[in-house]
């Protein structure tokens, strides 16, 4: 029995042990779970307009999660077919990776993706009784032309948002960067620049004519991606949110550039790039004003009556709130700086960089240099708005464009003949090495048995319309190369190779880390190893080489072996 009662209570024992840690297993388990989850895209039929989307991966656990955002472009081979034709399209792709803080384990994510393909709207159209807008699709331009006003949008902010237009721009569902209002409008519409499609929030440059009368109400919603914006001298009033209300308009502008002639303003319309806590957003560096200090507080302090309407018996508290913080921040920031001798910054996307006309400098009788080398995004396209081409060209002078791949020297002949086939468009000049996926079945055939070190696609652009040749003038290209070990070099040189594959030999220089060569025409060029080597020379019978010894080596150690056999038989033969 006592056996029998031990055993019993051991059993009990054992259970009162195991049923916690059961019932602890049950609710901690340590397998993660996977959450993947993906943006929709949106772009136009061929790829044109996509911006990188993102998607996010993340390893689930019950007390606590790790998750990674990764970044997803068009053309990204992760997704093994991208919709090209209008439509709407479901893609599915996996994604394989190791989540930081949740150790080395890889982990593979299953994603869906949701993609609208849109057929290209119209990329022109009328904007006013004597204005006219047109898109650049080469470098998402949007020009607007003409002279006098612009059709309102809507007659109020509340039908602005309750989406009853009077007038829809054409260019709100255009991927717009880039914006040029040009000389001779006077009144631009309210909400004209507002971008209503959600997705297409990306303009980088404003350019305001000085004929400009005033800044509409909300007329830039929405420019988020704008680093630097100059109001035109002329304009004398900034009241009434020109530039949309705080916090959701040019939340990434570093300067402001305001015009001597200002004689009212509202401190809240300075306050563009945003309130964050009542404070400005910190991407605000400088409020520059073109008069002096004195014609600074000379301006007439007012407050928006549009505020004062909409906060009412709260407007007190408001203007406490908000107008004062913002009237100090303000202050801080002012410099009293014209915008004469500053310079915009170039802007770059997709390798792309845009030069701004303030950045080019015209002296007489100098060359003009665009250097875009140094840069964090490496560059191989660089977009010469068509007032610079004018001016270059006007200027009859010579042009080097600095790329990290190619230097491209036009000379005056060249610089005329591109700004007579320019017109009125922009200039885009390409220099980049490239894959020989690039090249033609001939081309490669061509170079198959060749030592290839580089293919280098020169290309430049009149808007879309491609320019090969340069009306006799020349262009000489100079390409960064590093001479391998034990290398000279005139052991390499640059040839043209045709789309028939034929290969035609380039007079190519080499000097400090580059080489250089000189052509007419745009096209794919490759840096190859010369392997002409000189031959050795026949040797002649009757004059033999005298710097060789091999032979009389031999000669002598034959010789040597003789004589030792000899006196080998020779002592044998006295033993017998």
């Amino acid at each position: 029995m006592k056996r029998l009662m031990s055993t019993l209570l051991a059993v009990v024992v054992i259970m009162a042990l195991a049923v916690p840690a059961m019932a602890t297993g049950e609710t901690e388990s340590t397998e993660p779970q996977l959450y993947a989850d993906a943006y929709d895209m949106t772009y136009y039929v061929g790829g044109y307009g996509a911006m990188p989307n993102r998607y996010q991966c993340q390893v689930r656990y019950p007390e606590e999660g790790y998750a990674e955002w990764f970044d997803i472009s068009y053309g990204d081979p992760i997704v093994a077919e991208w919709p090209a034709k209008a439509g709407t399209y479901t893609v599915t792709f996996e994604k394989t990776t190791k989540i930081e803080g949740a150790g080395d384990t890889e982990y593979t994510f299953n994603l869906s993706m949701n993609i609208t393909v849109l057929e290209l709207p119209e990329l022109s159209g009328k904007c006013g009784d004597n204005m006219t807008w047109s898109f650049d699709t080469t470098s998402d331009t949007l020009t607007v032309s003409g002279t006098g006003d612009m059709y309102a949008v809507a007659a109020s902010r509340d039908d602005f948002y309750n989406e009853q237009y009077t007038y829809e721009p054409g260019w709100w569902y255009l991927p717009v960067k880039h914006i040029i209002v040009e000389e001779g409008i006077e009144n631009l519409s309210n909400f004209a620049f507002a971008q209503v499609n959600g997705y297409y929030k990306i303009h980088e440059t404003i350019k305001l004519p000085t004929t400009l009368k005033a800044i509409p109400e909300y007329g830039f919603l929405f420019s988020t991606a704008m680093t630097s914006l100059v109001i035109p001298e002329g304009i004398t009033s900034l009241t009434g949110w020109p530039f949309g209300s705080p916090g959701n308009s040019f939340i990434a502008l570093t300067d402001l550039y305001l015009p001597s002639t200002l004689t009212e303003m509202d401190y809240l319309t300075l306050l563009i790039s945003g309130l964050d806590n009542r404070h400005a957003t910190q991407t605000l560096k400088a409020i520059h004003f073109a008069g002096t200090e004195e014609e600074w507080k000379a301006i007439a302090r007012v407050d928006t009556e549009s505020l004062k309407e909409l906060y009412g018996d709260d407007y007190a508290s408001f203007y406490e709130n908000w107008c004062v913080p913002a009237k100090d921040m303000v202050e801080k920031l002012v410099v009293f700086e014209p915008k004469e001798g500053v310079k915009e910054e170039v802007t770059i996307e997709n390798g792309t960089a845009t030069v701004p006309d303030s950045s080019v400098e015209i002296t007489e009788g100098e060359d003009v240099v665009i250097d875009v080398t140094d840069t964090e995004e490496k560059v191989s396209s660089v977009v010469i708005g068509s007032e610079t081409v004018d001016k270059i060209t006007n200027a009859e002078t010579a042009v080097e464009i600095k790329l990290p791949d190619a230097t491209v020297s036009f000379d005056k002949t060249a610089v005329g003949s591109i700004g007579t086939q320019a017109g009125e468009a922009a200039v885009t000049i390409v220099a980049k090495e490239v894959e020989d996926t690039t090249l033609t079945t001939e081309q490669k055939a061509a170079l198959e048995e060749k030592e290839v070190h580089t293919i280098l696609n020169l290309e430049a652009f009149a808007g879309e319309t491609k320019i090969t040749e340069f009306g006799g003038g020349k262009v000489t290209i100079s390409v960064p190369f590093a001479l391998p070990e034990g290398k000279a070099g005139t052991d390499y040189y640059v040839a043209y190779v045709a789309d028939d594959g034929t290969i035609t030999a380039m007079p190519t220089t080499y000097a400090d880390g580059v080489l250089s060569f000189e052509t007419t025409h745009f096209s794919s060029y490759v840096v190859l190893e010369n392997k002409t080597t000189t031959p050795e020379p026949t040797p002649d019978p009757s004059n033999p080489q005298t710097g060789d010894n091999s032979h009389l080596m031999l000669f002598v150690a034959m010789m040597v072996v003789s004589a030792a056999c000899l006196t080998v038989c020779l002592t044998k033969r006295r033993a017998f």
